[in-house]
């Protein structure tokens, strides 16, 4: 069974972890507002809004805008209603189906008989609906006008007159009976009288009606008719160029004859490679000669090819930061990289003036050699340069005075600030270690006089005075000691307690009222949510347990120590009478 608590939760702003939502195959019949579960079957987290169970994933936005063709419009936030409504001509229905219903727009139906009318009357309303439709006689026409482009008036045809239709030059009409259908046919038969041909030179030709155009052949030139009203003009021989001249950058121009070759040859880092009717010229660098470069002159020269671009270009005239990373070490050839910038990021390069800035002062311990205490040099105490800086450290290697200080060898000087010019501005590590004093520390002696026993290797250890032991303390026994003048337990005996027989009735309900005074054990009296329980134990330092009167199942509830003898249980839901068992128990 699950533990209950019968009050929030207050978490004070931290974690719930290893936590999980209550698992249901289905979603429960009712709920509070607020609850939430996960949904096994669907796989769904849901929470209820107080009247349903609703999936957070189905929808997720904040807001969206309702518009129309006229009007204002609206914001539609989370939880608004939108309605639907007809207009004129219009109906909405609102479709079963819960959260996932639909709205169906239909058009009203009118007056008007489906089906199929001829010369039909009709009547539109101002939405263009067919609001009454009628079929009409066939063949009420009274009359229609007839019209010619010649400018002539229009001719007004009666019912039952005949309209003719009359043959002009060139011109055919005849009368069919196609599909049930009357078809006038107008056919031109003359296309036209006559055409002149005419060309650069000669004299001009009339073709007539019916007349035959001929294309003919020239010199080189061909015809050809395929019959299909298609004449096809081809030019045919050779060229009739004798000779052309070839020339390049350098050396004699060549006269090409008719029927000769001219070959062009590629040369170095050149190659050339025929086409159909063409040559292309492409550069192959990798035929080039190494060359060494001039020692940081302008006039060394690298050949490049950027796609169809190429070029040279100096040396010198590329960055190092142009050319990619390198993937493997990088020697300098025991040379120095000078000019760099200061550095800013963790793993930029640094030069000497850098570090030597960044670690002067710094406090970091940095190793400047040894120091001749008997003759002061390097110059330390008596005019020390103001260049020495804090962390700055020697090592004494000839024993004298170090300002008023005696120094031994071995001894470590570290300045505590830059410019130091006193012996406070140093720490003095002493190397060599006296006999310790009251005061002083330093190596001691330890005598085998009054229970110490000390080793060849300088271990101290303290003599045994008797047996071991744990002395025989029990329940029904105490320890008695035996100490020494310095303190130290030499023996110990155990002794019993002894409780006469006529004491121990009045020892055991003395006990046990002692033990009833500091608890309390009682119901809540009334039914609600807050409950007033009174100890009457006299102070806050209490525990407080409570329990289910029914199923003595523990239970958690919000506990305030509202006074010394009093106790207030808070739940969030209202509960019965004596529903709930309260013990209170005193600390101390």
């Amino acid at each position: 069974m699950a533990v209950k608590f019968l009050d929030n939760l207050d978490l004070a702003n931290n974690q719930l972890l290893n936590a999980r939502l209550e698992n249901l195959a289905s979603d429960p019949g009712s709920a509070n507002a607020g609850d939430i579960i996960y949904n096994t079957t669907s796989n769904v987290f849901k929470f209820y809004n107080g009247s349903s169970w609703v999936d957070p994933s189905a929808g997720t936005y904040t807001s969206w805008i309702l518009s129309a063709d006229s009007g204002t419009n609206a914001g539609i936030t989370n939880g608004l209603e939108v309605g639907i409504n007809g207009g004129t001509g219009l109906s909405t229905v609102m479709a079963a189906g819960g959260a996932d219903a639909g709205v169906s727009i239909s058009l009203d139906n009118t007056s008007v008989t489906a089906g199929s009318y001829n010369s039909a009357n009709i009547t539109v309303d101002a939405q263009g609906r067919i609001t009454a439709a009628a079929a009409g006689a066939v063949g009420t026409m009274s009359s229609w006008n007839l019209v010619a482009p010649n400018g002539l008036s229009p001719q007004s045809i009666t019912n039952n007159e005949n309209v003719t239709f009359a043959q002009g030059t060139g011109i055919q009409t005849s009368i069919g009976m196609p599909s049930g259908n009357t078809t006038l046919t107008i056919t031109n038969t003359k296309p036209f009288d006559s055409l002149t041909l005419a060309s650069t030179s000669g004299s001009n030709s009339t073709i007539s009606n019916s007349g035959t155009i001929t294309l003919a052949a020239g010199s080189g030139i061909t015809t050809t008719n395929n019959g299909s009203g298609q004449v096809t003009i081809a030019a045919t021989g050779a060229g009739t160029m004798s000779n052309w001249i070839l020339g390049a950058d350098s050396g004699q121009t060549q006269t090409i004859d008719d029927g000769e070759t001219a070959t062009m040859t590629g040369g170095v880092g050149i190659v050339t490679v025929t086409g159909t009717n063409s040559v292309s010229f492409a550069t192959k660098l990798e035929e080039l000669p190494s060359l060494t470069p001039a020692g940081g002159s302008n006039d060394s020269l690298i050949y490049l090819q950027d796609g169809s671009d190429q070029g040279q270009a100096s040396i010198d005239a590329f960055p190092i930061n142009e050319f990619g990373a390198a993937n493997g070490t990088l020697s300098m050839g025991n040379n120095k990289i000078t000019n760099l910038a200061t550095p800013a990021g963790t793993t930029d390069a640094a030069t000497k003036a850098y570090v030597d800035t960044q670690l002067a002062g710094s406090g970091s311990l940095i190793f400047q050699g040894g120091y001749n205490a008997a003759t002061n040099t390097p110059d330390l105490d008596s005019s020390p340069s103001a260049s020495i800086k804090k962390g700055w450290s020697y090592v004494v290697t000839a024993a004298g005075t170090f300002f008023s200080e005696t120094v031994e060898i071995g001894d470590f000087l570290i300045a505590q600030q830059d410019a130091p010019t006193t012996l406070a501005n140093w720490v003095t590590v002493q190397n060599n270690i006296g006999i310790a004093t009251s005061t002083t520390p330093g190596i001691a002696s330890f005598p085998t006089a009054g229970g110490l026993t000390v080793t060849a290797a300088g271990a101290v250890s303290m003599a045994a005075l008797g047996s071991a032991g744990t002395g025989g303390a029990s329940a029904t026994a105490t320890t008695g000691v035996t100490i020494d003048t310095k303190g130290r337990v030499t023996g110990f005996t155990s002794t019993n307690i002894a409780i006469p027989t006529s004491q121990i009735t009045n020892f055991t309900t003395s006990v046990n009222s002692n033990i009833s005074a500091r608890e309390f054990s009682g119901q809540n009296g009334s039914s609600g949510t807050s409950h007033t329980i009174t100890h009457n134990l006299g102070t806050r330092d209490v525990v407080v347990q409570i329990y289910d009167s029914s199923t003595y199942e523990t239970v958690f509830a919000k506990v305030v120590r509202t006074s010394t003898n009093v106790v207030t249980i808070t739940t969030a839901s209202s509960i019965a009478t004596e529903a709930i068992t309260v013990l209170v128990r005193t600390i101390g």
